[in-house]
């Protein structure tokens, strides 16, 4: 039972906003009740089984609410936002790249922690590209 509702809860956190996580009285909120709803009725019997929860979630978003559906879409065009944001970052600090992160260049995740980490001796240029906070790694 502990691990339903752990995986329950996973797949909710995990079709909302990164802000909506942070705070139960964020204006995310309500729409994160929607998402709830919305799996609970459609998924609600693979409860359990996470693999076959993050499928039924994925066959049935067109059947979400409109609210729920909002909720996804800002979620899925902020991702991109940051995902573009990397991928200029890595383009611009290349040289900086080549320089401090060695064997870490080429690889997404490990080449934005070098630079984010080694941030004080970047160009001023990498530097301004640079996200202000880390950024999850991309896969």
């Amino acid at each position: 039972m502990k691990l339903a509702i752990t995986t329950l809860i996973a797949v909710i956190f995990a079709t909302l906003p990164a802000s909506a996580n942070k705070r139960v009285n964020h204006p995310g909120h309500a729409a994160a009740s929607a998402c709830k709803a919305d799996i609970d009725k459609l998924c609600g019997a693979h409860k359990g089984n996470r693999k076959a929860m993050k499928e039924c979630v994925k066959s049935n978003q067109d059947k979400f609410s409109a609210e729920c559906k909002a909720v996804r879409a800002d979620r899925k065009a902020k991702k991109n936002e940051r995902r573009a944001q990397v991928e200029k970052a890595l383009e611009t600090c290349s040289k900086d790249s080549a320089q401090l992160c060695g064997a870490d260049k080429g690889k997404k995740g490990k080449e934005l922690r070098c630079l984010m980490k080694n941030r004080d001796k970047l160009s001023a240029e990498c530097q301004a590209a640079l996200p202000e906070k880390r950024v999850k790694k991309h896969k």
